[in-house]
């Protein structure tokens, strides 16, 4: 019951602080660039042909569960946000107490609900976005890798919300080959490949689905964009997006990454699902961080198994630091800026503190000095806490 009270406790907290402090995006109504094909969508399910642009309109499943709410199709996405940002904590809390130490849970939930880009956060800022359910539809199918039938009902659902969902089957799948012992791994293995090839088969039926319901308003050519993503994102704008995404926390990872190399080498699946993370992230479009969000789930447990090899007891001026750092980093008290292309510059502290112009938030930012400065200011960071964690805070 304690676990639910906190989790319960720390979504009202965060939503109470986005209620107040943060103002939705006024860019096109308030439905920003995608979510306005999503909202579209919710406003023709069940009463007209759907109809949008490639490839949102065949991520059918928000928008239908919208139209089911009895509110507008802007509203009725954003009530289904924030359910599923609600959701997902539990979820998180659920996925996290299988692998990581129960102390450690409540403060990678923390830093996870506070951060600006994750979804108890953003939704309030874009309301009609379908990532959260995705997210959610994610976590759902990790908890459930060994019971095929109910993973492959996540991934035929995932699918029809967005087809990144298809990262945990095909992770599932490479990984049930890897495990060859001892003995119950082998089973434990066999099992995995089942409920991976279920999963796969129900997430293309998903996509099927998807594009018989839905019809495109533009064609849209996937290896296209992959292969102007894969020549033209800059390496340092690819790094400074993990540092976006997970903080000075990764300093964490750096400096015990034995601990989260075994238990990738324990569970193989979650690595290759790591990689296919990482190669979407950078192929996937100009949201880098957007993407590297999905790999979320296993970065925290990663996070989680370093941290748990570190003497806090002995390391409070680490924690300080590393607190404040994940703080700045992650705007916890901070908004995110609406869409002003001739805001002026922002000099950052691992973030830009006066940014109005929400791009330049992101690694995929208009300003390239301002970006070089911050990705300066996570390293020298980052080498100030593995320093720290090597030689004074060994457990």
């Amino acid at each position: 019951m304690k676990r639910y009270l906190v989790c319960a406790a720390l979504a009202g907290l965060v939503i109470t602080l986005s209620m107040v402090l943060q103002p939705p995006i006024s860019y096109n109504g308030g439905l920003g660039w995608d979510g306005a094909q999503y909202t579209q969508l919710a406003g023709q399910c069940g009463r007209e042909p759907m109809h949008a642009y490639e490839p949102f309109t065949y991520r059918v499943g928000a928008p239908c569960l919208a139209a089911l709410v009895p509110l507008p199709p802007k509203l009725g996405l954003w009530t289904i946000n924030i359910l599923s940002s609600i959701l997902l904590l539990f979820l998180l809390d659920a996925w996290l107490r299988q692998h990581v130490h129960l102390i450690l849970v409540p403060y990678l939930l923390a830093g996870f609900a506070f951060h600006w880009l994750t979804p108890l956060r953003h939704v309030w800022w874009y309301p009609t976005s379908v990532d959260t359910p995705a997210l959610c539809a994610i976590v759902g199918a990790l908890l459930l890798t060994e019971t095929p039938v109910a993973f492959a009902a996540v991934c035929l659902a995932g699918a029809l919300i967005r087809e990144s969902v298809l990262i945990v089957p095909l992770g599932a799948l490479a990984g049930s080959f890897v495990r060859l012992a001892p003995p119950n791994l082998v089973a434990k293995a066999g099992r995995m490949r089942t409920s991976a090839i279920a999963g796969i088969a129900a997430g293309v039926a998903g996509m099927v689905i998807a594009r018989l319901v839905s019809t495109p308003d533009t064609h849209y050519s996937l290896p296209d964009a992959a292969y102007y993503w894969a020549l033209h994102k800059p390496p340092l704008a690819y790094l400074l997006a993990w540092f976006i995404t997970f903080g000075p926390a990764l300093a964490v990872l750096a400096a015990h990454w034995k601990a989260a190399a075994a238990f990738l080498a324990e569970f193989p699946e979650y690595a290759a699902m790591l990689v296919l993370v990482a190669i979407l992230a950078w192929i996937g479009g100009s949201d880098t961080e957007r993407f590297l969000l999905w790999g979320s789930p296993i970065i925290l447990v990663m996070i989680g198994k370093a941290a748990d090899r570190i003497d806090w007891r002995r390391a409070r001026g680490l924690l300080a630091v590393l607190a404040i750092g994940l703080a700045i980093s992650g705007r916890w008290f901070l908004i995110i800026p609406d869409y002003w292309p001739e805001a002026p510059r922002a000099w950052p502290l691992l973030t830009p503190w006066t940014a109005a112009h929400y791009e330049l938030l992101f690694s995929h930012t208009p300003d390239q000095a301002m970006a070089a400065v911050a990705l300066g200011e996570y390293v020298a960071l980052s080498v100030v806490l593995v320093g720290w964690i090597k030689w004074h805070a060994r457990s």
